[in-house]
């Protein structure tokens, strides 16, 4: 009986995952790893805004781009990133982000960061 519940649920959840609609609703900003998103919902929301009409509409959003420049003067440090993040099928978002961070004193350190998100 268990086992019957469990295949139902996958199947419902792998229609409502695949089902064709609009689903944008997203904060306008990427977070400082590059993901749409800020604060306490990078994983609610896709990023991008949705083409209105052409070709793209429906396949890819218009690309989001973002960037932070956070100064710790306690510890005399810049960190600074920059990102892009883009959704496909309006479900899944790809994102790339780039950080460096400057202390004094100490060698910069670099990051890169490539991100999947599903909705």
């Amino acid at each position: 009986m268990k086992t019957k519940f469990k295949i139902q649920a996958v199947v419902a959840g792998l229609i409502v995952l695949f089902q064709v609609s609009a689903s944008y609703a997203g904060v306008p900003l990427n977070n400082v790893e590059g993901v749409g998103g800020i604060a306490f919902n990078p994983l609610a929301y896709t990023a991008g805004t949705p083409f209105d009409e052409g070709a793209l509409k429906g396949v890819i959003n218009k690309p989001q781009f973002g960037i932070w420049r956070i100064r710790l003067n306690d510890v005399k440090a810049d960190w600074t990133t920059q990102s892009v993040a883009t959704t496909f099928f309006d479900r899944l978002e790809l994102s790339y982000g780039n950080e460096t961070i400057a202390q004094s004193g100490a060698n910069n350190i670099h990051k890169n960061n490539l991100g999947l998100k599903g909705l």
